[in-house]
């Protein structure tokens, strides 16, 4: 037996022995949170009803996955102590006691759990954990599909709520946030937001240069120019596993950064600030499902696709017919593509329309309220 299952084994039955000696608190409610990028859980702990509030006693827990063995005790000590368990990566279901609900961090595009090969073994052992969960939130029917193509849980587990962190989308204030974690008054500027999405074949799309979207031909100083003449401002945020990254050569200016470590300082989520964002540009990464409630233009990088492709998979056959914005490989195009984008209110408007009503059943901002309602039903609160 190799050391890695014995340390494995070793942990189930510590396990074990934790929820046995754990006394089950009725009225406790952990979130578990994994980062400050579009978290449900932190939107949760924000926006819960005054009525869930009052009810439950509510503890934010921010996982750390590289912890001791003495710190996992103790985290899962508040995970077998709190009946019902929120999260948005692992799934935790000590006992049939506990209530768990699996909220997800994002629509899926690229393939996940059973629909992977063997050499994502990882991603495919994440999709066991999720038979455990109770109840597993959901956009849509298409979203259900899409996930459930992937995860292949009893579908009767889903609810369809919409997401937590959407509601976000629809409070006043998000400017004055982004300038607090800026520290930089953006003004009347418009924000245009690059969000690349994880890519496992790379460290960082960055790579200690300026070659910002990885065209075969760059020129920073053009770029700087038309965001100049045009007052945007392109503010990078990169994935949340590139935390650490921080990235200033060639950026300068109007091209701004912010990652996982600038958000947690201001204890501010990422889309608490996306009502601020003029434009969208992004790869494949399935944040454009949430943007489309915004009615806002969405512009797509299509140099890492194949990367992707060969990696991953994607769940759609045609990536170039089903994204709803114009596709770019290169500068020129970009300089085009922007200005029509934030010029003409109708370009892709139909597609981003189409999109919206295929993924979303709700379109407002009380996901939570959907959320809250729902615990207090199961809880029998009246």
């Amino acid at each position: 037996m190799s050391s890695n299952l014995i340390y494995r084994a070793f942990l189930k039955f510590l396990r074990i022995l934790i929820v046995f000696f754990t006394k089950l608190d009725r009225k406790k409610i952990i979130l578990i949170v994994e980062s400050h990028s579009g978290s449900n859980t932190l939107a949760l702990s924000k926006l819960f009803s005054l009525k869930v509030k009052e009810n439950f006693k509510i503890e934010v827990l921010y996982d750390n996955t590289n912890t001791n063995i003495i710190d996992y005790i103790k985290k899962y000590h508040k995970i077998a102590k709190s009946k019902y368990i929120f999260t948005t990566h692992a799934s935790y279901k000590p006992s049939k006691n506990h209530i768990h609900f699996q909220l997800w961090h994002g629509a899926f595009l690229k393939k996940n759990g059973i629909m992977l090969t063997q050499k994502n073994q990882n991603y495919i052992e994440k999709q066991k954990s999720w038979h455990r969960a109770d109840y597993v939130l959901s956009y849509s029917e298409t979203y259900t599909t899409f996930m459930n193509a992937c995860m292949c849980i009893n579908p009767n587990k889903y609810l369809i709520f919409g997401a937590p962190r959407n509601d976000f989308f629809f409070l006043e204030n998000s400017r004055n946030k982004l300038s607090k974690i800026l520290n930089y008054d953006i003004k009347e500027k418009k924000i245009i937001l690059y969000m690349p999405t994880f890519n496992e074949e790379k460290n960082s799309i960055f790579l200690e240069n300026d070659n910002i979207f990885s065209f075969n031909k760059w020129d920073i100083n053009q770029f700087q120019s038309f965001l100049k003449t045009n007052n945007y401002i392109l503010l990078i945020k990169s994935h949340p596993f590139y935390s650490n990254i921080n990235i200033t050569k060639g950026l300068k200016d109007n091209i701004l950064f912010i990652n996982e470590s600038n958000l947690q300082k201001a204890n501010i989520d990422l889309y608490e600030i996306m009502n601020s964002v003029s434009l969208l540009i992004t790869d494949i990464s399935s944040i454009f499902y949430d943007f489309l409630l915004l009615n806002k233009p969405i512009l797509f990088i299509s140099t890492s696709l194949q990367n992707h492709i060969s990696n991953r998979g994607l769940l759609i056959e045609s990536y170039e017919d089903y994204v709803p914005g114009p596709k770019i490989s290169n500068q020129e195009s970009l300089f085009v593509e922007l200005e029509k984008l934030l010029n003409n209110p109708n370009y892709f408007s139909f597609e981003r329309n189409y999109m919206k009503m295929f993924m979303h059943r709700f379109k407002d901002g009380n996901s939570t309220k959907r959320i809250s309602n729902f615990l207090l039903e199961i809880a029998n609160i009246k």
